[in-house]
Parts: C-alpha cells; sequence; structure tokens
C-alpha cells in the first residue's frame, strides 16, 4: 500500500528487478514485459505458458515470480483466498461459498464447476473480485460527475473499466474554472475507507484518438476532493 501510494510506477519497479537496472532506465517494452508477468501470475498462468510468451527457460519464468512474492507478500494469499471463496463448500475446502464478491459485495456464482472447466473458473472467481470493483469504483465515479455538473457544462458520456468520457464546452475549460480538477476530484473520491489512493489522469482533446494528456493542478484537486467529502455522505454514491 506504501509503495502504491507513493505515486510510482509499480511496473517500472518491477522491470527494473526482473532486468537489474535503474527504474529510470527501464524501457517500454521491459514494463509491458513485467506488467504481462504479474497479471500472468495473478491469473494463474502456468510457467511453461510464460515462458513461451516470453521465449524465456522455466527457470528464469521461476525466479521472476520468486521476486514478485517478495516485493509483494500479500498478493499469492490473496489469490488463493479468492479462488477458495469461489469454489463450492466442500471437506477439503470449508472457505468455499460457490460465489465470488467484491468489494461493495456484488456477487458473481459459480454454481456449474466440473473437471472440464474448473481452471477457467478459478480465474474467474480471481477476475470476479478485481474488476468488478474497479468497473464499480468507477461507475461510481460518473455518477456523482453526472449529478455535480450542469449538463450544458459537463456531460458524461460513457464508463468503460477505469475510465470515463465527459464533454465539456471549450469555454468551460478556463483555467478559472478548474473543470478537469473537479471531475478528477469527484473520481478519485471514495465514499469507502480503501487503504489505497485512486489517482486519475487527465486528457483532453477536440475527438477521441486525438488527446493530449492534461497536467492536473493538485493542490485545487485536493480542494475539490475535501469539498466532495462533505457533499457526498450517501452509502451509494
Amino acid at each position: 500500500n506504501e509503495f502504491i501510494n507513493s505515486g510510482k510506477d509499480i511496473h517500472k519497479h518491477v522491470a527494473s528487478l526482473f532486468f537489474n537496472v535503474p527504474v529510470d532506465e527501464v524501457t517500454k517494452e521491459q514494463r509491458q514485459i513485467a506488467k504481462d508477468t504479474v497479471f500472468g501470475y495473478q491469473y494463474l498462468e502456468t510457467e511453461e505458458a510464460v515462458a513461451g510468451k516470453f521465449n524465456i527457460t522455466v527457470e528464469e519464468v521461476r525466479y521472476r515470480r520468486q521476486i514478485i512474492e517478495s516485493q509483494f507478500p500479500g498478493l499469492k494469499p490473496t489469490i488463493d483466498r479468492l479462488v477458495a471463496e469461489s469454489q463450492p463448500l466442500s471437506e477439503d475446502n470449508p472457505t468455499g461459498k460457490g460465489y465470488a464478491e467484491n468489494i461493495f459485495g456484488r456477487r458473481r456464482r459459480f454454481p456449474l464447476i466440473v473437471k472440464s472447466n474448473e481452471e477457467k473458473a478459478k480465474k474467474q472467481g480471481i477476475n470476479a473480485f478485481i474488476q468488478p470493483s474497479g468497473s464499480d469504483i468507477a461507475m461510481l465515479g460518473g455518477i456523482r460527475v453526472h449529478t455535480s455538473f450542469d449538463k450544458s457544462v459537463v456531460r458524461p458520456l460513457l464508463v468503460v473499466h477505469d475510465s470515463i468520457t465527459t464533454q465539456v464546452p471549450d469555454d468551460m475549460l478556463n483555467e478559472n474554472l478548474y473543470i478537469p480538477e473537479r471531475i478528477a476530484a469527484l473520481l478519485e473520491y471514495t465514499h469507502f475507507d480503501s487503504p489505497v489512493k485512486f489517482e486519475v489522469d487527465c486528457s483532453i482533446g477536440k475527438r477521441w484518438g486525438h488527446l493530449e494528456e492534461y497536467k492536473l493542478n493538485t493542490k485545487i484537486k485536493d480542494f475539490y476532493i475535501e469539498r466532495a467529502k462533505e457533499a457526498f455522505k450517501c452509502s451509494y454514491i
């Protein structure tokens, strides 16, 4: 949690350990390899599959996974717990529930697990906590944006996974109005106690595919986060 809250790039950090290079010398390709390796570990990808994907030996895969486990000691216990809970209750699996549950209590049930789909069900049990949690956090942020602005000022268009697209008139992007910072504050604020911060990146453009990164004013954004804490106290937003 401390590492994530520091704002450092977690995938660059892992890549620097994989390839034994300083963080600021990690290439885009090395970062992507580290990211894919961590996700493969998270979703129970076999050592042989990872080795084939990156054209490395199984021993190298094991070495990299040892790095992952040493850097994130809570990851494997969490994966094991999510898999066990999503499986049926049995003598061998006393913590089984037959469903996976995200941080808001939304459930995905797994009523028909048989030998042929057991491995797939395990991966889905892990993902049914991770992706729906992120999706719900983004959706709730979108609701806050929707209810906080007049539609002639900010119009939320769509939410895709952990990103939100909004439409704002050109004349409303005046620096003195801080519209991007106000939107980011509504997305970063969470009504539940979270051990990690949700950092928001912002891009602005005339059309999709022509967006440019926008540097948010952190001081202004933090001010509006405090405002959001007072404005939104209802449990569902």
